[in-house]
């Protein structure tokens, strides 16, 4: 697959009679994987291009940041999987914001990528306001010589699945209906770097996550996770617990962290990045009169986490 991020390197592919989709994309969920498939049954022969967005437009028109649920990289290794040609992250700034559905359908679908079928999803919508609906990029198409068509909504158990709701219920640490609307675990990536140590103090040490502030962040609380060293030469997974909150038994700073606690793991993960898979919520993060009480619960959280995975007959690669 590869990446296009202007419209020059766009225009220099001269990619003609492809088949295209055009989207945020944010979570690349089951939703999406069902548009991917619907595309490349439409046209299985031709490139496949995919219009997604740098930065996302909501964060454009509010002007505000927007926490994505996942990285672009990660998007550009699902679309990959997905056998897409063409990957191409429109640079959305307040100019584009403001150009109506025709000017922007022409310059960045229609005179850049020649599609001979384009399919959009069921809310699809474009242009300034979002005034260009399905049926004006019908219309558009037909002096191109271009088939339109419409996916339906992907629906689980009758509710449509989308990238707000996997939202929510990751904002709720409802990680088993972000799993099923997702189709893999919701999952933080990033840097081990230096803590407190107090873990360690209490037998007990944690792999601090420095986490993109962009990104968003599960409901405060303690949950079962798997963890991989990412790029490590064995790729091994390993169960682990992780706590999202603000450790409040042991200071006043209510900043967000991310600790994990890795089952049957003593090796020195400073500097090396890790990804952390959230499978379920345990309890919520509370407020010990001690360490050695915040010891106990975690060690009983550590036995929950054990019992989980023999009752489960889980394991990791």
């Amino acid at each position: 697959m590869k990446v296009l991020r202007s419209l020059d390197e766009a225009k220099k592919e001269n990619i003609k009679a492809c088949a295209l989709t055009i989207g945020s994309f944010d979570g690349v969920h089951r939703g999406h994987a069902f548009l991917l498939q619907r595309l490349h049954e439409i046209s299985p022969k031709a490139p496949q291009v995919v219009i997604t967005f740098d930065p996302h437009p909501a964060e454009v028109l509010s002007q505000r940041p927007f926490p994505r649920l996942f990285s672009m990289l990660d998007q550009e290794e699902m679309f990959a999987a997905a056998g897409v040609d063409y990957l191409y992250f429109l640079p959305f700034t307040a100019q584009v914001a403001e150009l109506s559905a025709e000017d922007f359908a022409k310059t960045f679908i229609f005179d850049l990528f020649r599609p001979e079928q384009i399919l959009v999803g069921y809310d699809f919508a474009f242009g300034k306001g979002r005034k260009g609906d399905f049926p004006l990029l019908q219309k558009l198409a037909e002096s191109f010589h271009c088939s339109v068509h419409q996916a339906s909504a992907f629906k689980i158990q009758g509710l449509v699945v989308s990238s707000s709701r996997v939202r929510e219920a990751v904002k709720k640490g409802a990680m088993d209906e972000a799993i099923e609307l997702l189709g893999r675990p919701f999952y933080l990536q990033g840097e081990v770097m230096q803590g407190r140590k107090l873990g360690r103090t209490i037998g007990i040490p944690t792999a601090n996550l420095k986490t993109h502030n962009l990104q968003i962040m599960p409901n405060l609380g303690v949950y079962f996770c798997k963890v991989n060293v990412v790029g490590a030469g064995d790729s091994k997974d390993y169960f682990a617990l992780t706590n999202v909150g603000t450790n409040p038994t042991v200071t006043e700073d209510l900043s967000v962290k991310v600790e994990t606690y890795i089952l049957d793991f003593d090796q020195d993960l400073y500097g090396q990045t890790i990804k952390v898979e959230f499978y379920q919520k345990i309890r919520e993060e509370m407020k010990f009169e001690s360490l050695e009480v915040l010891k106990k619960h975690i060690q009983n959280d550590i036995a929950w986490a054990r019992q989980f995975i023999a009752q489960n007959s889980l394991s990791t690669p």
